[in-house]
């Protein structure tokens, strides 16, 4: 049963993007796209039924606590570095120490700030307990858990 489900899912996923780049390409006769949208707008409401998002109007944050933004002691570049940090964790997790391995690289173009700055900002959020910086390996972005609470550190 859950086979077919899943494939149902899949071949909706399909449809989709089948139509998205027929639209995109105008291989669609105009008359024909409005009845396409409506179409793909029914399926993907069909997929949210199944707790599968592929668009959504949705507006993600990035968030951080209030104690940290009022922190005067916490400059604010290391305070947007968390919230962009926090963008990028799963949104299921917001609540509780949101989880992300979002690579330095990206902080760099997201933020317009240089690598020795993303560098000192995550430091300095790992240093006064907001953050916990985990090394995934050589090669690979580090996992960064961000706090709630500001945390003690244990050196």
């Amino acid at each position: 049963m859950k086979q077919e489900k899943w494939k149902d899912i899949q071949l909706d996923i399909e449809e989709i993007r089948k139509a998205i780049t027929d639209v995109k390409n105008s291989v669609v006769p105009e008359l024909e796209k409005n009845q396409m949208l409506e179409d793909l707008g029914k399926t993907m409401s069909k997929l949210k039924n199944h707790d599968i998002a592929i668009f959504t109007d949705k507006v993600f944050y990035g968030e951080a606590p209030i104690k940290l933004l009022r922190d005067p002691a916490i400059k604010l570049q290391a305070k947007g570095v968390y919230c962009v940090l926090n963008s990028y964790a799963n949104s299921k997790e917001l609540p509780l120490n949101p989880k992300t391995f979002v690579s330095i690289e990206r902080l760099t173009k997201d933020t317009g700030l240089s690598r020795s700055n993303i560098m000192r900002w995550i430091t300095d959020l790992k240093e006064s307990g907001w953050l916990t910086v985990h090394r995934r390996g050589f090669n690979m972005s580090n996992w960064y858990i961000l706090h709630s609470k500001k945390r003690n550190r244990k050196n």
